[in-house]
């Protein structure tokens, strides 16, 4: 009887279209990951940012008392009592909870603060935070201490798979779903999108636009890792150098122009596609 067998060249057809096939594979199941990862990420944003987005637009019809020790240093009044009540409520970095728990007289004090002041005195009496992520630390204080209203569904953000304590401080912070912790820029003032154009406009700086308009910023640094931020004074938004609470040395302005920054996430993408 004549055998009959594969000869080397459909054997290596058969191999070749094996390893294609797996290839294929790899590349869809990878792009699957990545887009569940990046739905995950906009979920714990958008969570997010009902929660700042509910707080903020309370506060145009509050009334809020005058600080102590407010002097009049080219803001009106009620230019400084917002932005005094708004960076306390929402502090950016632990300079500004410290200045909180520095001012020993509750008479100005929200529930939130308050609240912040309670948990640093507990909190530090064992740990000290860093600064490497310390908008992130205060994003999460904000929203999980912060008693605001808003978010609809905030099981997720409370049942630990969407924060830890990545840099190993004893502070938590939201992480994205590639294991980064999220960024929070409460001022973003001179923010411009990735292609370049500038996203807060400038041309008017009554304090409607500095302390309303100017939303929280929350973002992802996505894929690569790299958040593409850089945080610093808005030279053409003077006024907000002037903004928070006193004797807080904070960083304003941010940035968003670098290359690194084109894979972000932010809760502002919508208005960035306008």
């Amino acid at each position: 009887m004549r055998r009959t067998a594969f000869t080397l060249i459909e054997l290596l057809v058969v191999t070749a279209t094996i390893l294609l096939l797996m290839s294929l594979t790899a590349v869809a199941v990878s792009s699957a990951r990545s887009s569940q990862r990046r739905n995950q990420t906009r979920v714990t944003i958008s969570k997010i940012n009902e929660v700042l987005s509910s707080q903020w637009r309370t506060y145009p019809s509050q009334s809020i008392s005058v600080p102590k020790g407010w002097k009049d240093n080219g803001w009106t009044l009620n230019e400084y009592k917002r932005c005094y009540r708004i960076t306390g409520d929402m502090p950016p970095n632990w300079k500004d909870v410290q200045v909180i728990v520095a001012n020993s007289s509750g008479q100005f004090k929200t529930r939130a603060q308050k609240t912040y002041r309670q948990f640093w005195n507990q909190k530090t009496q064992t740990q000290t935070p860093t600064d490497q992520y310390a908008d992130g630390e205060c994003l999460f204080l904000s929203v999980m201490y912060g008693g605001f209203a808003g978010c609809l569904d905030c099981a997720g953000l409370r049942s630990g798979k969407d924060f830890k304590d990545v840099d190993g401080d004893g502070f938590q912070e939201f992480v994205d779903a590639w294991g980064n912790p999220l960024g929070f820029v409460l001022w973003p003032a001179g923010l411009t999108t990735p292609n370049g154009n500038l996203f807060f406009s400038n041309g008017d700086n009554s304090s409607d636009k500095l302390t309303y308009e100017l939303r929280p910023l929350v973002f992802s640094a996505g894929p690569n890792g790299a958040y593409g931020i850089d945080v610093g004074d808005s030279s053409n938004l003077a006024k907000l150098q002037d903004c928070g609470l006193p004797s807080a040395n904070t960083s304003l302005g941010s940035v968003l122009n670098s290359s690194d920054a084109a894979d972000n996430l932010t809760n502002f993408d919508a208005e960035f596609r306008r």
